[in-house]
């Protein structure tokens, strides 16, 4: 997984002789949205959008029903979702009076905000400033337990939810000049035993755990579990001691004249 490498039957009639037509169930409507929003795919799953792709947010702070408490220099990087003054509400959408007068967009109760630092479609570079904002997710990715998504230097990564980051192990082939290229080859289980997983933690899976869409369970020689992403066993290292640490990223170790492995943060294709 390495970044190179490295998100009906029919309907009856129901008809019964002599008796009149049977109920027929229908489907579920669809969830009344506003026209302005859409759906954009992420790393991990889809969140709502206004009609440019940009993503939607909510602030934590806006705790009082019907206010916005994002004003003055704060909405210059988060910018209100404007309503316009006949929008009405639809489902979980209202709409808000800001304190300008102006309307505003709400989700679940909660005012929506776009981002000054999102700039394509898809982008969710304000998931998570300042411990406060959140992206408007309206489906999640299968993510083992205490797994999470964050943005690394690499691109979107997973991490533990405890902040430690989790790497993968490539092979690597050293050229007569000294510099390597990765084959490709997955030897996450061969090549780390031992003394190798004193630096290198396996990412455990517990004896109930169940994989999921790119997500499985590999068992090691000694008979534990451990969690791969896309058949890619997955690891955390020691030296990462704080949140965002990636020390791991790029240590390599030659096996043989030409052969070695690499470590790499393991990120979403």
């Amino acid at each position: 997984m390495m970044r190179t490498l490295l998100l009906t039957g029919a309907v009856g009639l129901g008809l019964i002789a002599g008796a009149a037509k049977a109920d027929i169930a229908m489907p579920d409507a669809a969830p009344a949205i506003p026209t302005i929003v859409t759906s954009q795919p992420i790393p991990g799953g889809v969140v709502y959008a206004d009609v440019t792709g940009r993503t939607l947010y909510t602030f934590d702070r806006d705790t009082k029903p019907g206010k916005s408490a994002c004003v003055d220099t704060c909405a210059q990087d988060w910018k209100p979702v404007a309503a316009a003054w006949l929008a009405k509400p639809a489902g979980d959408w209202t709409v808000i009076a800001r304190e300008d007068g102006s309307k505003q967009w709400a989700y679940k109760g909660k005012p929506l905000y776009t981002f000054s630092g999102d700039h394509k479609a898809g982008d969710t570079n304000g998931d998570g400033a300042d411990n406060a904002w959140r992206a408007v997710v309206t489906a999640r990715k299968f993510l083992p337990p205490k797994v999470t998504i964050w943005r690394s230097d690499f691109g979107p990564a997973f991490g533990t939810a405890d902040g430690r980051t989790l790497y993968v192990l490539a092979e690597l082939v050293f050229n007569p000049l000294g510099t390597k290229r990765h084959t490709g080859a997955n030897i996450g289980l061969t090549d780390c035993t031992g003394d190798c997983t004193k630096t290198w933690i396996p990412y455990s899976a517990g004896a109930d755990a169940t994989g999921a869409e790119d997500w499985s369970i590999v068992t090691r020689d000694d008979g534990t579990r451990q969690w791969a992403y896309k058949n890619w066993p997955v690891y955390t290292n020691v030296q990462d001691t704080k949140a965002g640490d990636t020390h791991g990223e790029g240590v390599s170790k030659l096996k043989t004249g030409i052969t070695g492995l690499s470590w790499q943060v393991a990120t979403l294709l």
